[in-house]
């Protein structure tokens, strides 16, 4: 658990109003032994990328949850002139990035699965926007060129989210505001906190931009890991069928309880979409 504080942490430069981070920053660089124990080998970052082999922008954390499947944000891949359509830009996920681009294990282009033929949806994927349901906010991506060998996070389904809120988290990704952006960082033992709507949680783990679709997972002591959510982003109001506490304290910032009864200070709620939310469409392309 962060500890209290009153005053938000803005030792790191990169924090900004996409920032979410409950009490002191728990987010650290990733060591050699996180690659082979928590999971690191299978989250990556996407970017978007010109025809003319232009880069647009390091945009998100993206994760493989299968040999040829990429899980990431929707909205991270939206149009830039329109938001209501999917960029027509290349697509690249650069995996297992950590200091620099060389030590990449992998690069493979990212194009999309057809939702109806492939994800047997009844009608065609759209990045989320604003007002739209958080639940909304998913994709799933194919790679043009897989690497066999590369262990791929496991997709599981809980239905019963006490089960969850009981899960010690751990969410990696590739957000400057605590690193330089080439250093995948990491941090263990965060939680589930709440349920906004179906399949859209609260969480206590830091993250701030570029962290959207970071996988909120759990490893076994032999690095077997199971995503559970992707990171979406924070919320500056607390919804209000939320158990979070509604008072505020002359910073204007917000508590929650946590389960030991202990005052917590956070400015945002840090929000994720469950994995209930696109477990029908992995399935259909799951090769299990």
């Amino acid at each position: 658990m962060s500890s209290c504080s009153n005053e938000f942490n803005s030792t790191i430069g990169g924090l900004n109003e996409h920032s979410a981070v409950m009490g002191k920053i728990d987010r650290r660089k990733a060591t050699k032994e996180d690659y082979e124990k928590n999971g690191l080998k299978s989250i990556g970052r996407i970017l978007i990328v010109t025809a003319d082999g232009k880069h647009v922008a390091n945009v998100c954390t993206a994760v493989q949850v299968e040999l040829e499947i990429v899980l990431a944000s929707s909205h991270c891949l939206a149009d830039a002139n329109d938001k209501s359509k999917y960029t027509s830009n290349i697509i690249m996920f650069e995996l297992g990035i950590n200091g620099d681009v060389d030590t990449a294990i992998h690069r493979t282009r990212l194009s999309y699965y057809d939702a109806k033929k492939d994800l047997g949806l009844d009608k065609e994927l759209t990045p989320y926007q604003a007002g739209e349901s958080i639940s909304k906010d998913w994709t799933l991506l194919e790679m043009d060129n897989p690497k066999f060998g590369v262990p791929w996070m496991e997709v599981w389904h809980y239905e019963d989210f006490e089960e969850l809120k009981k899960l010690k988290l751990k969410v990696a990704g590739y957000s400057p505001a605590f690193s330089d952006g080439n250093h995948i960082t990491i941090q263990e033992n965060c939680r589930f906190r709440d349920t906004i709507e179906k399949n859209v949680y609260t969480h206590d783990c830091d993250t701030s931009g570029t962290d959207s679709g970071a996988p909120l997972y759990t490893c076994d002591p032999k690095g077997k890991c199971i995503i559970h959510a992707i990171n979406q982003g924070p919320k500056m109001h607390i919804p209000a069928d939320s158990t979070f506490a509604e008072t505020s304290n002359k910073t204007g910032h917000k508590y929650y309880k946590d389960p030991d009864g202990e005052d917590t200070v956070h400015h945002r709620v840090n929000r994720a979409v469950g994995v209930g939310a696109f477990y029908p469409a992995f399935k259909k392309i799951a090769s299990w």
